[in-house]
């Protein structure tokens, strides 16, 4: 037994009687020989076979659009990527030479095709069943602790739509640098939104990826600032005894107020029917201690002559 045999065994528990199946399936096709690209093709539908049907039965009253959203998120590359790294299967690739000094047993789509291929090589090898129980336990961790479809969707445009949901100005993304040579470059960018009066930043390997991280921040500054009072609109100095941001909540239904005043989260459970418009004040006299005042409804008078 070889060391990526021995390797497969330890780790998806998977032993070849054809053991040439999982060497074609570790070569890329920078090296010599017949490549994986066949058998990654193959496995590539056994997978989405095997992953579509995981999901089906994982969630019974999703519709036809979150779940091809949830087997998205399971089999595109960025994850087939990391869950090849995590399993230690670019140390058993085969590459050319210059594929292999330009650090292909890291790159992302190699890493991705090779872990399908596998699939594709044990479908052949030993039949459905053995490619099934494979790709389960590949994906075991990730079946457990799979997300609600709302929640795949990426930052930029969940915080685009958490803006325009409030009737806020879209962020604006800036290109801050560009650093390092043309083959590894860098780069920063910076995600502001303007009624928030905040800027967040962002790095990564490629604009979008940067503007995706920028705009977690972001979503994650609003989550953080929120801490039950979701809808910080601005920091502004209002009225006496230090900034105030003042929350305009709109359609907020009958009773909120009471919630509002407690601390909960208000905004994240406004439906397009609730009624009424509630303004209130938010003094941040103490980061640990924020207090609420509701201002009542803006189509109520302040007083009663």
């Amino acid at each position: 037994m070889n060391k990526a045999e021995s390797w497969l065994q330890k780790t998806l528990e998977y032993r070849f009687a054809d053991s040439a199946l999982l060497t074609r399936a570790l070569t890329h096709r920078s090296a010599a020989g017949t490549n994986n690209e066949r058998l990654e093709f193959l496995g590539d539908a056994v997978l989405d076979f095997v992953i579509s049907e995981a999901v089906f039965e994982l969630r019974p009253d999703a519709s036809e659009g979150d779940l091809s959203k949830l087997r998205s998120s399971l089999v595109k590359d960025t994850s087939l990527a990391e869950l090849a790294s995590d399993l230690g299967l670019g140390e058993h690739l085969i590459l050319g030479s210059g594929e292999r000094k330009s650090g292909g047993h890291r790159r992302e789509s190699i890493l991705a095709d090779a872990l399908e291929a596998i699939f594709g090589a044990v479908y052949l090898d030993s039949g459905f069943d053995a490619a099934c129980e494979v790709i389960e336990r590949v994906f075991e961790e990730r079946l457990q602790s799979l997300p609600d479809a709302a929640d795949l969707r990426d930052p930029k445009t969940r915080l685009q739509e958490w803006l325009q949901g409030r009737g806020m100005a879209l962020p604006e993304y800036d290109l801050v640098s560009v650093t390092g040579k043309a083959h590894a470059q860098r780069f920063a960018v910076s995600c502001t939104v303007s009624e928030l009066s905040h800027a967040t930043d962002g790095n990564s390997t490629t604009r979008r990826k940067a503007e995706q991280q920028a705009a977690r921040r972001m979503l994650a500054f609003i989550q953080e600032k929120g801490t039950g009072l979701y809808g910080l609109v601005n920091n502004a100095g209002v009225g006496g005894g230090g900034p105030v941001a003042e929350i305009i909540l709109d359609r907020v239904v009958e009773g909120d107020e009471r919630r509002l005043a407690e601390g909960e989260d208000v905004l994240g459970d406004l439906q397009p029917d609730a009624i009424g418009t509630t303004i209130a004040m938010v003094h941040l006299d103490d980061a640990n201690n924020d207090t609420v005042e509701p201002a009542g409804r803006a189509d109520e008078p302040d007083h009663v002559a």
